[in-house]
């Protein structure tokens, strides 16, 4: 079962509702020395890469983002995400140390 929301709002700012974003995001992103336009996709857009960058659960990501399916969201961000064929190989054990505990035969 779905909790309610608490609001019909997204962002509240100062316990007001904000209704527009574009002007408060163009500022921000002067401010913060940002050379290229900002639009909210791009918001969207960092919220779910940072999420499976740090190793969020790609179903999850997938819900939050409100995607139909999975597919759509490992094929839409996954190219971003390098480094996660690096990490997973990585867990691999390595051939050339035994497992603890284990003895390697004469040769």
């Amino acid at each position: 079962m779905q909790a309610k929301a608490q609001t019909g709002y997204v962002i509240k700012h100062n316990g007001r509702p904000m209704r527009k974003f574009r002007r408060p995001l163009k500022t921000a992103s002067k401010k913060a020395g940002l050379t290229y336009p900002v639009v909210m996709f791009n918001i969207r857009h960092l919220f779910a890469t940072t999420l499976l960058r740090e190793g969020g659960d790609v179903a999850a990501v997938s819900k939050l983002m409100g995607h139909a399916s999975v597919k759509m969201t490992v094929d839409q961000y996954y190219h971003l995400l390098g480094g996660e064929k690096r990490r997973t190989i990585a867990k691999l054990p390595s051939p050339s140390k035994p497992k603890e505990g284990t003895t390697l035969p004469d040769a």
